[in-house]
This record gives structure tokens, sequence and C-alpha cells, in this order.
């Protein structure tokens, strides 16, 4: 979104990379774009036939041959053809056709959905939520509006141009480091978090609290978008990252205490399963206070995250303050650079604490009763049997071992950037207004000199 704003050309992918890197590497990753396309299609083709097998395993019939150890029948080859065809033909009628389809699909899928699954409906609310928080954000967050100088606008930016600009600008530099750092200790929590609940209650119950602590994701992330208007209007920027900020430590060592196995099925706070009947399912009084505190690291997380993106816009006006160059495309290139590298480091980080936890080979299994499962060979009650079966050989230390990784890692590298922050970067608002108005007074200075 932010190269796109800068850089308002057709062309997409292709324009940003020829600004970046040049003819050279723009062909490269036009033509790497253009195979990934067509690897998608291939893709596409055979999820639906899948997704078809996976809902009626009795949907297979003719076999015909054997690829990598996949067997291929002719029910499933037809089925991947005729939608190939039939999409190729939606894209040909055109962007209005393959829009009304794309309306049709969504309301199918949202209305199996709603009947399969009851949190479908927190869903749709969260998306309007999320509607809401958008619209507050256009309408109340007004960035300094200023004409682009045209030389330049028509300036290319390339690596050169991004290490040049952290060379000279401290404040870019700071932010960088500082979103590097809150990227890779968020994509932690994520990361991670998505396998903790199976290690540390079961597969068919763990899976329903994850799915729960998802839906508080987006919420407290919805939350902070809708107040964030409203906050900047009472605290600054750096009052806000301080108050967030504790608010994430409260947060993570609450989250890390919580629910952690004492062994013996004993946990510290209420068990996570119940037993009523001899059936054993989630404990309401275990969900609602993991659900209070993932509220409040989300929501605080989402202001930390929404002030860094700031302070981050605000370099641009430094850089134009102090070197007479906003060089706008290069310093919101550096946000997506930030969140790819940190990325990259995000799966390192939970295979490491996987082998050190000693559940990698757990992993391992549960994926293959998953693939399993997808393919018909075992239903899901035999899935969530063999799992749970597979998941109680864990020791409450690995457990708590993991749960550092997944907690007390990304609690460091928020600590990290607020440090950072604290000590490198000087931007406030006070700062802010008066660099505008000194870039004002320079440009109606220039305009006046241009008209004698």
């Amino acid at each position: 979104a932010e190269l796109t704003s800068a850089m308002p050309q057709c062309g997409g992918e292709h324009v940003f990379s020829y600004k970046a890197m040049g003819p050279i590497g723009s062909f490269i990753c036009t033509w790497a774009i253009i195979l990934g396309y067509v690897s998608v299609v291939c893709f596409e083709a055979c999820a639906f036939p899948t997704i078809i097998q996976y809902i009626y395993p009795g949907f297979l019939k003719g076999y015909l041959y054997t690829v990598a150890g996949f067997d291929i029948y002719a029910s499933w080859l037809a089925v991947a053809v005729i939608l190939s065809i039939f999409i190729t033909y939606i894209n040909i009628k055109g962007a209005k056709t393959a829009a009304i389809l794309q309306t049709i699909l969504t309301a199918i899928i949202g209305g199996v959905g709603i009947l399969l699954i009851v949190c479908t409906i927190i869903a749709l609310i969260v998306c309007s939520l999320f509607a809401i928080a958008q619209i507050i954000l256009f309408l109340f967050l007004k960035e300094h509006k200023r004409e682009d100088d045209t030389k330049e606008a028509k300036e290319k930016a390339s690596f050169k141009d991004m290490f040049t600009v952290l060379r000279k600008n401290d404040q870019a530099l700071t932010m960088v480091i500082a979103l590097f750092v809150y990227y890779l200790g968020s994509g932690i929590l994520n990361t991670l978090g998505l396998n903790y609940f199976y290690f540390a209650i079961n597969y068919s119950v763990g899976s329903g609290v994850m799915t729960y602590f998802t839906i508080i994701y987006g919420v407290g992330y919805l939350l902070s978008q809708i107040l964030f208007p409203l906050i900047t209007k009472k605290l600054s920027w750096k009052k806000i990252i301080i108050m967030t900020f504790f608010g994430l430590v409260i947060g993570y060592i609450a989250f890390f205490i919580y629910g952690l196995p004492l062994g013996d099925g004993k946990y510290i706070g209420p068990s996570p399963l119940v037993t009523t009947n001899g059936k054993t399912s989630l404990n309401i009084l275990y969900l609602i206070p993991l659900c209070i505190i993932g509220l409040v690291i989300f929501f605080c997380q989402g202001l930390f995250y929404l002030t860094l993106l700031i302070m981050m816009t605000n370099t641009i006006e430094y850089n134009e303050y102090k070197f007479g160059e906003r060089k706008e495309a290069v310093i919101f290139s550096l946000r997506p650079l930030t969140t790819k590298l940190a990325s990259a480091l995000q799966q390192g980080v939970l295979y490491l604490f996987l082998i050190i936890a000693s559940l990698s080979g757990v992993i391992s299994t549960i994926s293959t009763y998953q693939n399993q499962a997808t393919l018909g060979e075992i239903t899901t009650t035999e899935l969530s049997t063999v799992c749970d079966s597979t998941l109680s050989s864990i020791q409450p230390w690995q457990v708590i071992v993991f749960k550092l990784g997944l907690t007390l890692l990304p609690l460091l590298l928020f600590v990290a950037s607020f440090l950072v922050i604290k000590f490198k970067y000087h931007i406030d608002e006070n700062e802010y207004r008066n660099m505008v108005t000194e870039l004002n007074n320079r440009n109606e200075q220039k305009g006046t000199e241009q008209v004698q």
C-alpha cells in the first residue's frame, strides 16, 4: 500500500522493482511473478478437487496413474481441468464478471461456514469492526499534504538509495531497527502460538482454544485501530509507546504464567479441561482469563505498531528538513523490507524451539496424521484420537520451554524496540510541527523566487 501511494503508476511490482533495482532486477522480478502466477493456477486446479475429496472421500473414481506417491483419478483430473477452463473463461469475460463470481462464492462460503462453525458470526462482526476502523483512520488521521517535487518523484530508488538514506538519516535508521525487532517479536508469537495450545492441552480442545485466541487477536488489533485517533488526541506518541510497552510487559508475563502445566493434570490457574458425564470439553473458567490476557496483549501491540508507523513516516519530513530530499519512496520501501527479513527469521526461531523442547518429532507425526485425514484415510474422530495420543507423551518441561519462546522471547524483543525508540528517536510532535513549518516556508520562498 505504501509503495502504491508513493509510485501511483500502472505495473505494480514491475514498477516497484524497476525503481528499486533497475531494468535487470525488474526483468527477473517480473518474470518470477509471472511464473508464480502460473504456479498459482496449477495449485488452484489441484486444490479444488482435493477439497472435494476431503469432503466426499468416495469422489475418487477411475484410477489413472501415480505421481510422486499421489494417486491420480479420472474424476479428480476432470474436475481440475473443468475448473481451469471455467476460471479462464471468467477472466476473459472481464473484471466485472469475476467480481460477481467472487461475490457469489464468498456468499456460499460464508453460508457454509455459518452452518459449520458458530464462530463465523463473530468473524463477521470482526470484519465489520475492521471496516469501521479503516474508515475512522481515513477520516481522523490526516497526512500532511505536500506537492511532490517533480524531479524527486521521477527519481529512481535502489538498494544504494536505501543504504544512503539509512547512513545519513539517523531517525530512519532508528525506526528501521525498532520496526524490525517489533516484527520479529510479534511474528514469533503468531508462529509459535499456532502450536502451543496443542502442546499445553490436547489436539481436540487445543484447536478450539486456538480459534478463540485468534478471534481475540483480531478484536484486539481492531480496537486499537478504532481507538487510536482518540488516544492520539490525548497522549503524545512517546507516551503511547510507554503506556503500551508496560501493557505488553504485564500481558506477556501473565500469559507465560497462566496455564503453565505442573504435571499430573494440574495447571497454574483453572484446568483447561472439564469432564461432564464422561465427556471432556473446554473449561470456560480457563478460557475467559486467557481471552482477557490476549486482549490486553493484542490491543497494546496494535497501538504500539501504529505509533511506530507514524514515527517511521515522520522521518520523511526529517530527511527533507535535513538534506533537502524527501526520499519518500525509499523510506516507505524500508518497512516491507524489514517485514520480509523478520518473517524469514521467525521460521528459524520456530524450528529452534521445537528442537530445544524436543517437539519436532511430535509436530511431524501430527502433520502425517493430518495429511491422512485430508486424503480420507482416517476420519476426523480418528484424527483427534491419534493426535491426542501423540500429544499425551509431552512432559510439562517441554511445554514450559516452548512457552518461553512464545512469550519471553517476544517480550525481550519488544523491550529492545522500546529502548531503541526511547534513547535514539527524538522527533516528537513539537519538533515535527517545527519541521513542517520550516519546510512550508522554504517551499513558499522557492515559489516566490521562481515567479520572480
